[in-house]
């Protein structure tokens, strides 16, 4: 039978590889990309930072324009409760609660159980410290296990032969 380290070793040499392959690929693209965005900034820059300028005035202009038709249409509905003051404009109605928080968590407790989320995060921190201390939050429904997840080194260079570095 051959040995399972072996494969292990072949595997990452693979892996090994292919990273520094990735990486001599990212690097030349990042390369070209610096080359292409110096010559349009060299052709174009100008022009762009003019542009540039001129989308950021016509947001603000849109943006004014906008907040004044939205004013002028929630005004009239005031006075005139028409939810139709021009063929472009529409006013909607939407159903909005305010509440206390921690009153409607009561009430949920006791009468809605259903409407509550559990926050897992907060639950996992909590039984895991029971477990660890015991007492009245050492839950037995709670099972703690160890589960194995496989961490690969980033940097696998010494798998690498001479001439696959990623100089």
């Amino acid at each position: 039978m051959t040995d399972p380290k072996h494969f292990m070793y072949q595997a990452l040499v693979d892996l090994a590889q292919a990273r520094a392959i990735q990486e001599q690929t990212k690097k030349l693209y990042a390369d070209l990309k610096a080359q292409i965005d110096e010559l349009v900034e060299e052709r174009f820059g100008e022009d762009r930072e003019n542009l540039l300028k001129a989308l950021d005035a016509s947001d603000s202009s849109v943006a004014r324009a906008d907040s004044n038709v939205r004013d002028m249409a929630a005004r009239y509905y005031g006075e005139t409760a028409d939810k139709h003051p021009c063929p472009a404009v529409t006013i909607k109605e939407f159903i909005v609660l305010s509440y206390v928080e921690a009153q409607a968590i009561e009430f949920c407790r006791l009468s809605a159980p259903k409407a509550l989320k559990l926050d897992k995060r907060a639950f996992e921190k909590i039984a895991k410290v029971g477990k660890e201390a015991g007492g009245p939050f050492d839950l037995d429904f709670v099972v703690i296990e160890t589960e194995p997840r496989v961490a690969v080194a980033s940097d696998l260079s010494a798998y690498l032969t001479e001439g696959e570095t990623n100089d």
